[in-house]
């Protein structure tokens, strides 16, 4: 891992090296019960012929057959062995990879928005807001919320309204035009600029984004994932990529309102 990488892009490569891993153990434990069913099998022919009187050509076969067990044992054994070490960094990998997200997330913000900004609890601590181009309410949330953190959400990504981030969905901004908008912030020197878009439709905007020339660490993803409960979305929380902050309920305290949970690090 390079010097000058994030904790969440460390988190991120870490994760892929765990999958990884994963994927090599289970084709070991295939080795290995390949390994152990011919040697079962060589075992059952070795007894079956000793039952039997033995030829000059079947003493010949079952020394050879012996040879061949024993070898097999010998190489199941080693396949048991890499297959623990293996297992042993998994574990430990888990373990880091568990330490790491937790201090990533030892800072987690809840934030709510809504169209209706009197939705919005009052003590809220962080307020998505809306600068058009259907919905305005950014100066209603400013004057409600003075002291929370807010996201400005363009919604088409077109508007010259400054903004802090592009909802990528039908009927607003699509991967194209939200890629638009990106390279657009980050032409002007924002540093990244929030895309939100369905946990569904994240990779498919990644990749958008990397055609343009835009790195997955050049943005903050807030993605869209109901049903799950509250979680930031990672392969290991809900199977979806990894993103900055998820929006996980659009109806949290029984209102018409939108929750998300994000990372600490989703607002500097």
């Amino acid at each position: 891992m390079a010097d000058n990488e994030s904790p969440e892009e460390r988190l991120r490569e870490a994760e892929a090296e765990q999958a990884r891993a994963r994927q090599a153990l289970e084709r070991g434990e295939a080795n290995l019960e390949a390994l152990s069913r011919a040697r079962t099998r060589i075992q059952a022919l070795i007894d079956r012929l000793e039952k039997d009187e033995e030829s000059e050509a079947e003493k010949k076969l079952l020394t050879s057959l012996r040879a061949d067990s024993k070898e097999f044992a010998e190489r199941i054994e080693q396949a048991r062995d890499e297959r623990q070490k293996r297992q042993t960094a998994l574990d430990r990998l888990g373990l880091l990879i568990q330490r790491l997200r937790q201090r990533l997330q030892g800072g987690k913000v809840v934030m709510f928005d809504a169209v209706d900004v009197d939705q919005i609890p009052a003590d809220a601590k962080a307020v998505g807001c809306y600068v058009g181009p259907s919905t305005v309410t950014c100066a209603e949330v400013s004057r409600k919320f003075p002291e929370a953190r807010k996201v400005r959400i363009t919604q088409a990504g077109l508007t010259s309204t400054p903004a802090d981030c592009v909802d990528v969905e039908p009927g607003d901004a699509t991967n194209e035009t939200g890629t638009t908008w990106v390279k657009r912030q980050l032409s002007a020197g924002v540093k990244r600029p929030i895309v939100y878009t369905s946990a569904s439709n994240v990779n498919a905007f990644l990749h958008t984004l990397q055609a343009a020339g835009v790195s997955r660490s050049q943005v903050r993803v807030w993605s869209a994932h109901y049903g799950r409960g509250e979680h930031i979305c990672s392969p290991s929380a809900c199977g979806f990529p990894e993103a900055d902050g998820t929006q996980w309920t659009n109806h949290a305290l029984g209102r018409d309102l939108d929750q998300s949970l994000c990372a600490g690090s989703f607002f500097n």
